[in-house]
């Protein structure tokens, strides 16, 4: 499960970089033909790919035994937006990435998803092609693996689902008038607070640990400038 985003991912950060590049080499910051300022209202649409580190979900009390440990793991998603006004955006966004497990209660692979909706604040300069931001979501993720052995020792199909704030930062930079390079670090905070088995069981759950890091990497398209 992880090669197809492995393969995305590659491709994608290395012609966002031929691309900054080539924006340098058109039109020297000092130059800008545009304000940013003017851009980030309106439509937003966007592409990332990156990283996400491993990760430990716990379970307690009647899930007592129950764990998930995930390596490091490649992801890639997107995200639509719309700048209510230049300096508040918001957004929702949808991320998948594969993992090994490093736990023997999981004996393949794991893939886990994250999902945001929330609202991102742009710190503007004038005449400057950098925008850091902060943001803000709400949301959650799933941990899923056809790989999970259960009490009886079969393997089954089985998620993991935990609602989730995800506060985070990064930095936008304008190398057209509609397109930038994106890069921020999101944390995703929240435990599982639910199991479904398949064909065995859906039941609440009591765990601790689970908090995710993405850190992402790309290309948002403003088309409305």
């Amino acid at each position: 499960m992880r090669a197809p985003c492995s393969s995305l991912l590659l491709p994608l950060i290395v012609c966002s970089s031929l691309v900054v590049r080539s924006g340098y080499a058109q039109a020297p910051a000092e130059e800008l033909l545009y304000d940013p300022r003017t851009i980030t209202s309106g439509i937003m649409v966007g592409l990332s790919g990156g990283f996400v580190p491993g990760t430990t979900v716990t379970g307690e009390r009647q899930s007592e035994g129950t764990e998930i440990k995930t390596t490091w793991g490649s992801g890639i998603g997107g995200h639509l937006g719309y700048g209510y006004t230049p300096r508040l955006l918001l957004l929702m966004g949808i991320e998948r990435s594969s993992h090994g497990s490093d736990n023997a209660q999981v004996v393949g692979d794991i893939t886990l998803y994250h999902f945001d909706f929330g609202v991102r604040y742009h710190f503007h300069r004038r005449d400057v092609r950098y925008v850091p931001y902060a943001s803000l979501a709400v949301g959650g993720k799933q941990f899923k693996t056809r790989s999970f052995i259960d009490t009886s020792g079969v393997v089954r199909r089985a998620t993991f689902n935990a609602r989730a704030i995800n506060p985070g930062g990064g930095m936008q930079l304008f190398f057209t008038e509609n397109f930038t390079l994106d890069a921020n670090v999101i944390v995703s905070i929240g435990s599982v607070h639910r199991i479904e088995i398949h064909q065995v069981q859906r039941s609440t759950m009591k765990s601790s640990g689970g908090l995710t890091t993405r850190l992402r990497v790309g290309v948002n398209w403003y088309p409305e400038t």
